[in-house]
């Protein structure tokens, strides 16, 4: 004896991205002439089902949480109407599934994205703890995959050189979901031109609310310089790279205070640079104690000024009692 079932397969049928609890089911057709007992009464949960079926043996399928009441056959549409209920909950959960996007990964470099020509980093994206699967990109070209290992995945790259650095990003799957990419990370290569010079105009002790200007000295007619504030391994770019050497920093305040280095390279090898500049302190003076100061050398300036002219009053006052003591002894 068999047993015609029909098949609600949304979550197969549509190759989305299923959580765990969705399941291939079965409805059975009241048109069977006989209901195995096994069948008589509701499932429970995920329990599993044994149903005949011609030509396929028995067929085993897991009731999912969505069929929450098992249906009791009542005429001859009554399959038909429980299919469409069936297929339009899946699919409406798979809908909102689908419009929540997956959380953005981060990457990030370690020790950090400025690489010694020939050494290895490590580049760490971090995902969401389900995922099964992480890529590595390098502009459009894949370069690593990942797969199975939860929250955070990690690319070695060797031997960081300027056919190997470059800028990368990194997206993670749950399933057959795909995430966004990461925000892009470019990845340099150090050590590839002799290190140019950094002074600064007009002095590299700076008045409060002054303008400087730092300069990249260059002997190697290179055409692209960069900037960077050296704070250990978290060194970051003060500016994009230019094209002229001069860095001018406005009104200078407490937070420009530091450790400045910079770096040149051609514009053909952009992801290859220098050695750094040997680093330039830049240090700010306060313009209110330097107000203070001409003040009071002003004040001192005028104090002096007027004691001198008492001085001489006095001392006219002085000569002209003598000569009136001289007139009257006379």
């Amino acid at each position: 004896m068999h047993f015609p079932i029909q098949l609600c397969v949304p979550c197969v049928s549509l190759g989305l991205a299923w959580p765990s609890s969705f399941f291939l089911y079965l409805i059975l057709s009241p048109h069977a002439h006989k209901t195995p007992s096994a069948l008589n009464r509701r499932p429970q949960g995920k329990e599993k089902l044994l149903v005949p079926f011609r030509g396929l043996g028995v067929i085993t399928g897991l009731v999912p949480p969505c069929l929450s009441v098992w249906p009791e056959p009542r005429g001859a549409m009554a399959p038909t109407v429980t299919a469409l209920l069936c297929f339009g909950l899946c699919l409406g959960q798979g809908i909102r599934a689908l419009a929540e996007p997956l959380p953005r990964p981060t990457l990030h470099a370690d020790p950090g994205p400025l690489v010694p020509r020939e050494t290895p980093v490590t580049l760490r994206c971090r995902g969401h703890p389900e995922a099964t699967w992480y890529r590595l990109m390098k502009g459009i070209t894949k370069i690593q995959g990942n797969q199975g290992i939860g929250a955070e995945a990690q690319f070695i790259i060797s031997s960081m050189t300027r056919d190997t650095a470059g800028r990368f990003h990194c997206l993670y799957w749950i399933g057959s979901a795909l995430s966004e990419p990461s925000e892009p990370l470019e990845v340099v290569a150090t050590g590839y031109y002799d290190p140019p010079g950094l002074s600064a105009e007009p002095s590299q002790d700076v008045a409060w609310g002054h303008d400087v200007t730092l300069r990249c000295l260059s002997v190697q007619g290179i055409d692209r310089f960069v900037l960077y504030r050296v704070e250990g391994v978290n060194s970051s770019p003060w500016r994009d790279p230019q094209s002229h050497p001069d860095f001018l920093i406005r009104a200078v305040a407490a937070p420009h205070e530091g450790n400045y280095s910079c770096y040149e390279f051609h514009s053909q090898h952009p992801y290859a640079w220098s050695l750094p500049s040997a680093p330039l302190e830049l240090r700010v003076t306060d313009a209110t104690s330097q107000d203070y100061t001409k003040g009071n050398l002003i004040r001192l300036s005028l104090a002096g000024l007027i004691l001198l002219i008492l001085g001489v009053l006095l001392a006219d006052a002085w000569h002209t009692g003598r000569r009136y003591q001289g007139a009257v002894l006379a």
